[in-house]
């Protein structure tokens, strides 16, 4: 089955430019499809992209090729490009103009898109994941057809950063949930790409109570090491699977992440933390996030691969633990005007990208390389990048 989005070539005249996309077509199964592109219609940009960040959904349908459609699929989530093409009825972009791609349109009608929540819109499609809808293809194309309004004009920092904004939106949102202040104390469980940016915009906003946890040690040293927490503890496997084995479990990890902070922050209270940041997805790591709340305290589920946990809901209800939810994708401005003004408080985030491919052809070395805990050299691998604007002398950096 061919990509509605892409015509294929024929003998008959066709006015769109020749283009290729990277189709998915079974588990790690990734080919290159050809074809034309059309004109981007009146309120569309033509974009070449030039950066792709990849993601855990990348990840997931790479390695199993599960998709509601049950059909070819372009991949491709997080990303940047350049304006090649503007359509008649744009006025905002030129040819040329480096911009971000949001990977979610909504519908633009209903009364969350005239509102400011625009990404609880039901009829949302994100590009690159298991949508219904064909024309929502995700960034694996050379070239791609968007609507303007879903695209954000930059300046001044690299196309790479850019593909980080996806997270750090969800980041972004989590944090202005919270309305975490300097004074309070914070626990972020988990240490992959979105808890590591929520450590850093809490840096950025002058917070420096934070703690990191992370059944990964080197993940917990790194982000301490490099600014996007001042403690961490690293939290012992735990395999049990008997409810009540696995609440002890949690509430054991819970006091040690609670007595380590109180042992460095003298002025933290030892009945819990202020706010608990679950960024690792896991049933486990949500029921931790309870116990380590203090009463009146906030619990912002930030991850959400595991839909359904069991949760010690009386403990949250005895002391009147507030339980939120982030997954935002309505705060892009916000995050590139982080991006681009000067906040010494911020931590280096391109020490996220830990590995840097070049080039079309290593699209699949590059997910075969993100689909891993470490590298050959044993490094830790978080954010694996595809460049495409320019190529050095080898295939991957790292």
């Amino acid at each position: 089955m061919d990509l509605p989005e892409l015509a294929q070539r024929s003998s008959s005249s066709f006015n769109g430019f020749p283009t290729k996309a990277y189709v998915l077509r079974g588990p790690r199964d990734l080919r290159v499809q050809e074809g034309l592109l059309p004109l981007p219609g009146p309120d569309e940009l033509q974009i070449t992209i030039q950066a792709i960040s990849l993601c855990r959904y990348d990840l997931h349908y790479f390695k199993h090729y599960w998709n509601e459609a049950e059909r070819p699929v372009t991949l491709g989530i997080e990303s940047a490009g350049t304006v090649t093409h503007v359509g008649s009825g744009v006025t905002k972009f030129e040819i040329g103009d480096a911009v971000a791609i949001e990977v979610g349109p909504p519908c633009g009608e209903c009364t969350k898109c005239d509102g400011a929540r625009y990404d609880l819109c039901e009829s949302v499609n994100f590009r690159g994941a298991d949508v219904p809808a064909p024309e929502y293809q995700g960034a694996f194309h050379e070239k791609i057809n968007l609507l303007a309004t879903r695209c954000y004009k930059l300046s001044r920092f690299s196309l790479e950063l850019v593909a980080l904004l996806k997270p750090l939106t969800v980041a972004i949102d989590a944090l202005d949930q919270a309305q975490i202040r300097r004074s309070q104390s914070v626990l972020i469980l988990g240490a992959g790409t979105i808890g590591l940016l929520c450590g850093a915009i809490c840096t950025a906003r002058f917070v420096n109570n934070v703690v990191i946890a992370d059944i990964r040690e080197d993940r917990m040293l790194f982000a301490v090491e490099h600014g996007y927490a001042s403690k961490g503890i690293a939290v012992p496997i735990f395999g049990g699977q008997d409810v009540r084995d696995r609440l002890e479990f949690a509430k054991e990890v819970a006091a040690s992440a609670t007595k380590l902070c109180h042992t460095v922050y003298r002025r933290m209270p030892v009945d819990g933390f202020d706010l608990v940041l679950e960024c690792s997805g896991s049933e486990l790591s949500t029921q931790t996030a309870i116990y380590a709340c203090r009463p009146n305290g906030k619990v912002l589920l930030v991850s959400m691969h595991n839909p359904i946990r069991a949760v010690p809901i009386a403990a949250a209800a005895h002391r009147k633990v507030e339980i939120m939810t982030a997954n935002s994708t309505s705060t892009y401005e916000k995050a590139i005007d982080m991006l681009t003004k000067y906040n010494p408080a911020l931590p280096n985030l391109r020490t996220l990208i830990t590995h840097r491919f070049y080039g079309w052809a290593n699209l699949s070395a590059a997910l075969d390389m993100a689909t891993r805990i470490k590298d050959d050299e044993e490094g830790p691998v978080l954010k694996v990048i595809v460049k495409l604007d320019d190529a050095p002398g080898s295939a991957v950096e790292n």
